[in-house]
């Protein structure tokens, strides 16, 4: 009788399980990943991959043995992070030897491999990986490893580890190191280490601090709540070169965390926005200022982005007259019931470069910034009318009901180098644009959502009528802002909405949003080429350079309601997107963390394949109560390609870790950093952190 294995109704991500004698009496853990038996051992790795089903051979497979060379004979295996998940083991007729209610775990950790070096392991969409922890003062040399099994060992050209065994070659990706020192990154040159013919370790440049703790192939950075004892709530991310991660949002909180020197540290109304920078490892924050005036009504920020010399640069909404300005802003007075409003702090968070209104007499909303290299803020959102234009503009005069806005400011805040409106006529005709990208030559691209059936489409576009009520669209400005590259619908017959949006170095647009049409233009090839069902899919797509054609597109979704509402790309144009989801259905990818939702909604991360053919990785994000990734912004990419998403949750066990700046909720909801990478995507094998 083969071995049957039963698992817990609750579902959570791949486990080790302990030797309780279902297994051979040296393993102290076993664990499965890709056709690979994992056993660890006292003193060693075994692993036992099958790697092919040959009908005259049989099955083909091969065993290796990583060994701890010289390592602490008192070693022993201890299961972390239990999970309620719970396996049974029925194996042959004889009831005795059966196995039940056996527990399983999410990592496993070896102390003290060798004095100050310890060993955790994890489940990754790639197998089993390995983090070395070195201990502060502890020489890295120490860690050797032999591969019993193998038939060589070598460094390939790309720096990744080969590793020759009777039937191929099996790769480790090639490392790459880091320190963290007062918060920011220093990289520090590194490889692997050949020390014999089937033994290594690793090599780390003089550069390396031993005084700091090291630590070899994290894959969940950190994850961390931000927030005081009221509600608070974050909308958007940005992420600079050194990996520190910058939130904005709003806050009801009179004790939100905020940092010695902040520009502003009291809450002056009821409700403020607030701009937070935390180191990069997650830890500390490097600034956390208020930002707001002191009206009751609806403020906060909505958008952030981030230039090369660290200042950030929020946009969002305010009803408040006194929001803070500087002296020659373009606008220094609330004109309507609600502005926009544009702001550049300082890259220590301390003082404002500038802060300017941005509206007319009617409500204004900003919901999405970028900046250029030259310090130019590119800002989108909607206006009642009345909004700042500039002559020349494409569509300087207001056409009834909603318009979108463009605004591009100048480097010091006190000029609008162009302004425009996008939209159709009528007062039951809105149009609100929720998401712009930019590209090098200076071209706006922006995304959102119209009601419109005269909204400027270009000859030539991929959808020029409306369909539905509303539809997406997707629009190219000149650099000048004075014409349409192309402009589209897109769209099926019922309600959709686009709400994020960014561009590759070809011009090619990626968006994401949400529809409710069963008839929305998926692509023949793609992962999910029917409507989920229930209220809402989101859906994922990527428009031509000329936005004449879809490369692809697809719905994103279970049987209830799904909301596309960020978009960024990592290497490789492969499209990340983050929103959240009441569906149990969503569509998840089980190699890769595999997830369930927690009742009744969730965040959730879809990394959709280069051609647009699969989710390479999609899987839920989340704890027992509402969790959310809100518009268009909440997802960024860091230089070693780290995917950074930001949101609210009114979870207590929302996954945090261990170490993060803030690991209990404070108040009704609370915003959220949560910062994971994939080594499919960043070759990271050595990562040196602050003690």
């Amino acid at each position: 009788m083969k071995a049957k294995t039963q698992e817990s109704a609750v579902k959570t991500s791949a486990f080790f399980v302990p030797n309780h004698g279902q297994y051979p009496q040296e393993a102290l853990f076993a664990a499965s990943a890709k056709h690979t038996q994992f056993y660890f051992m006292k003193s060693r790795i075994l692993h036992v991959m099958e790697l092919a089903k040959d009908e005259a051979d049989g099955t083909r497979g091969v065993a290796l043995s990583m060994g701890f060379v010289n390592a602490n004979p008192d070693l022993s295996v201890q299961g972390v992070e239990l999970y309620e998940g719970k396996v049974n083991y029925f194996i042959g007729s004889n009831a005795d030897k059966w196995k039940s209610n056996i527990p399983t775990y999410g990592q496993l950790r070896y102390n003290d491999v060798w004095e100050g070096i310890s060993l955790s392991i994890r489940h990754t969409e790639k197998g089993i990986k390995l983090d070395w922890h070195i201990a502060a003062g502890t020489n890295p040399d120490a860690i050797r490893l032999t591969c019993e099994g193998a038939d060589s060992l070598s460094v390939s050209d790309d720096g990744s580890l080969v590793l020759t065994h009777p039937y191929g070659e099996v790769h480790e990706d090639a490392p790459v190191a880091y320190q963290m020192i007062d918060g920011r990154r220093v990289n520090v040159p590194c490889g692997y280490r050949i020390d014999g013919a089937l033994s290594y370790g690793f090599w780390l440049d003089e550069g390396y601090d031993p005084a700091r703790e090291l630590i070899i192939d994290p894959l969940l950075p950190y994850a961390t709540l931000l927030g005081g004892s009221e509600v608070d709530i974050g909308r958007a991310i940005a992420v600079d070169a050194e990996g520190c991660a910058y939130i904005t949002g709003s806050t009801l909180s009179p004790n939100f965390p905020i940092t010695p020197g902040a520009f502003q540290a009291d809450l002056h109304g009821s409700i403020s926005g607030f701009v937070t920078k935390f180191s990069a490892d997650g830890s500390q924050l490097l600034y956390s200022t208020y930002l707001g005036g002191s009206d009751d009504g609806g403020e906060g920020g909505n958008a952030i982005a981030i230039d090369s010399a660290g200042h950030a640069y929020v946009a969002g909404a305010t009803s408040s007259t006194d929001f803070p300005v500087t002296p020659g802003a373009f606008q220094t007075s609330n004109k309507g019931a609600q502005d926009c409003f544009v702001t550049k702090l300082s890259p220590d968070g301390a003082s404002l470069v500038y802060s300017t209104y941005l509206g007319g007499n009617a409500s204004d909303f900003a919901y999405s910034i970028r900046v250029d290299a030259d310090g130019f803020a590119y800002v989108g959102g909607d206006t009642g009318g009345d909004f700042p234009t500039t002559p020349g503009a494409f569509q300087p005069a207001y056409s009834g009901g909603r318009n979108g806005f463009i605004s591009k400011l100048s480097a010091d805040g006190t000029a609008l180098i162009y302004s425009t409106y996008l939209g159709g006529s009528g007062n039951n005709s809105d149009t609100y644009i929720y998401g712009i990208a930019i590209d090098t030559a200076g071209s706006v691209y922006a995304t959102g959502t119209t009601f419109s059936p005269d909204f400027p489409v270009t000859p030539g576009a991929f959808q020029t009528t409306l369909k539905g009520y509303p539809n997406a669209f997707v629009t190219k400005f000149s650099p000048d802002g004075s014409s349409l590259v192309y402009s589209t619908f897109v769209g099926g017959s019922d309600s959709d909405q686009a709400y994020a949006i960014c561009a590759d170095e070809q011009g090619n647009a990626y968006v994401s949003g949400t529809t409710s049409s069963a008839d929305f233009p998926v692509t023949p090839s793609a992962p999910q080429s029917a409507y989920g069902g229930g209220y809402k899919d989101a859906f994922v797509l990527k428009l031509s350079v000329d936005g004449s054609a879809l490369v692809y597109s697809t719905y994103l979704g279970g049987n209830d309601q799904d909301w596309g509402s960020g978009i960024a790309l990592a290497s490789g144009n492969r499209a990340c997107v983050t929103g959240y989801t009441y569906s149990s259905n969503f569509p998840t990818t089980p190699w890769v963390r595999p997830s369930a939702l927690q009742d009744p909604t969730a965040v959730f991360l879809t990394i959709v394949s280069e051609d647009g053919t699969s989710f390479m990785v999609s899987n839920y994000i989340g704890g027992f109560i509402v969790d959310f990734a809100y518009y268009n912004v909440g997802i960024a990419i860091g230089t070693d390609g780290s995917i950074y998403i930001a949101g609210s949750t009114a979870s207590s066990n929302f996954p945090v870790t261990p170490g993060a700046f803030q690991t209990t909720r404070s108040g009704v909801t609370d915003a959220f950093v949560y910062r994971t990478k994939f080594a499919l995507y960043a070759k990271a094998s050595v990562i040196l952190t602050k003690l």
